[in-house]
């Protein structure tokens, strides 16, 4: 999954290009993968701005 978003800073990565990158996983009918991959970004996102990283 980092694929999509290469060298990019993780608070420079919009809700929309979350959802850009799971969709085609999710056409192929891999829901399991989308909702863990999914939870892992949710997971990570919300470490960062417990933690004052990025804002909400």
């Amino acid at each position: 999954m980092v694929e999509p978003f290469g060298d990019r800073r993780v608070s420079s990565i919009p809700r929309a290009d979350i959802v850009r990158a799971v969709d085609p996983m999710q056409a192929k009918g891999f829901a399991i993968d989308v909702d863990r991959t999914l939870a892992n970004f949710k997971t990570l996102f919300r470490w960062r701005v417990e933690r004052g990283l990025i804002e909400r």
